[in-house]
């Protein structure tokens, strides 16, 4: 989750007496900035309930003190976004709310630049279910806590060779306020192409895979798929090639296991050398799936 998140700690009675000051000022060393906060504002609403046959209107006081972090360099960068949120309901002291938000991300180059390491963390909330109200607005809908947290480890080769190849491995794991749907999950990526010298001709090898495994219950399942490209005179107006394409889903949960594969012959054009437009007629390779037309542009 690349956005910034809000979590719920508990219900608590807040009195204020006085006049908000908002602050705000920077800090800056070499390259860091460091920026702490304070504001507040007033929220005016008719039906904070947001119920048609019995509307509710109030006044929500929203005080806001936080941190941005932001650090660049060193072969490294790391983002630190944190607020904390009280609201204050005009009509019902017993409503009001306080609240944490956080977005954090970093990475680190290591082993001669070739490596690099990932993190990120963050907290929101979502509605709590879709079907009563799907509203994630903390002033009005129903929403529970949602908590994330990922690392990863990926390798980048020099492109500048005869071939390129990228690939990265990561594991994260997911919660919920209301225990419903807890799980992590595990992951793989690897792409292969040519590199920078080769001009006559292209290829193109992606494989994903992810692993999902439900931390309170045996359910789990696996996605794994894999497309492979094989064409010639890249980079040279109409490009002729061929194209494989398998992917593979299993649930441990319902014992479904389903599998897709097609091989296919297209037409790519380049406007420029990294700029084109295909066209290509799928086959599949088995008879319960039709084949398909596949377009794309880059």
């Amino acid at each position: 989750m690349d956005t910034a998140t809000v979590q719920k700690i508990r219900k608590h009675n807040l009195c204020l007496v006085g006049i908000m000051t908002i602050t705000s000022w920077n800090l800056s060393a070499a390259d860091m900035e460091f920026m702490p906060f304070v504001k507040g504002g007033i929220t005016a609403t008719d039906n904070v309930d947001l119920d048609s046959s019995n509307t509710q209107s109030s006044q929500i006081l929203t005080l806001t003190a936080g941190i941005d972090l932001n650090i660049e360099g060193n072969d490294g960068n790391l983002l630190f976004a944190y607020e904390l949120k009280q609201l204050v309901y005009s009509h019902d002291s017993n409503e009001n709310e306080r609240y944490n938000q956080l977005d954090f991300t970093a990475d680190k180059t290591v082993f001669d630049k070739r490596f690099v390491l990932d993190a990120s963390a963050s907290i929101e909330n979502i509605a709590s279910s879709i079907l009563d109200n799907a509203s994630e607005d903390i002033y009005t809908g129903e929403t529970v806590e949602s908590k994330s947290l990922d690392a990863g480890l990926s390798y980048q080769s020099n492109p500048g060779g005869i071939a390129d190849l990228y690939g990265r491995i990561s594991g994260g794991i997911y919660a919920y306020e209301d225990n419903i749907g807890d799980y992590n999950d595990y992951s793989a990526v690897i792409n292969f192409s040519e590199g920078s010298v080769v001009k006559d001709y292209f290829w193109q090898a992606d494989y994903a895979g992810t692993r999902v495994v439900g931390r309170d219950s045996s359910d789990s399942s696996d996605f794994q798929s894999l497309e492979q490209d094989l064409g010639i005179q890249r980079g040279k107006g109409l490009s002729p090639f061929v194209r494989s394409y398998f992917e593979k889903y299993s649930s441990e949960a319902t014992g479904e296991e389903i599998d897709f594969s097609s091989w296919g012959l297209g037409l790519r054009y380049y406007i420029h050398d990294e700029s084109y437009v295909e066209v290509s007629r799928d086959f599949a390779l088995d008879d319960d799936s039709e084949d398909y037309w596949r377009g794309r542009y880059i």
